[in-house]
């Protein structure tokens, strides 16, 4: 599971990355200015993460974080590298997950008491 999971992960954020610090951030740049990253990073949560609802708020700073260092960096992998490592928590408690689900399996056989 976490071998499909984690590489489609990983091109989401790419992509993600990619449109809101790659393409559409500059283009606030010239509207919005210093602030632009302000708008790019509520506009992100809005759009994009507003239907998780239960955490929403919780990550509201680092969708502020990823606009802020690519705005000041100019560097959209810098933004890719801040919303990974936000992200890789996920990661973690789903590789835990599957290895305790794994380890606490039981077999599939019924020993037969004679």
């Amino acid at each position: 599971m976490l071998a499909v999971f984690i590489p489609i992960h990983i091109i989401a954020m790419f992509s993600e990355e990619l449109m809101w610090r790659g393409y559409i951030l500059p283009l606030q740049v010239d509207t919005y200015g210093v602030y632009a990253w302000i708008i790019n990073g509520l506009l992100w949560a809005w759009v994009v993460h507003a239907c998780l609802k239960w955490h929403l708020i919780g990550m509201i700073p680092g969708m502020l974080i990823a606009p802020w260092i690519a705005q000041h960096t100019g560097s959209t992998w810098a933004s890719f590298a801040v919303h990974a490592i936000g992200n890789a928590p996920l990661w973690v408690i789903l590789l835990v997950g599957v290895l305790k689900s794994t380890i606490d399996e039981e077999p599939n056989h019924v020993e037969k008491t004679a």
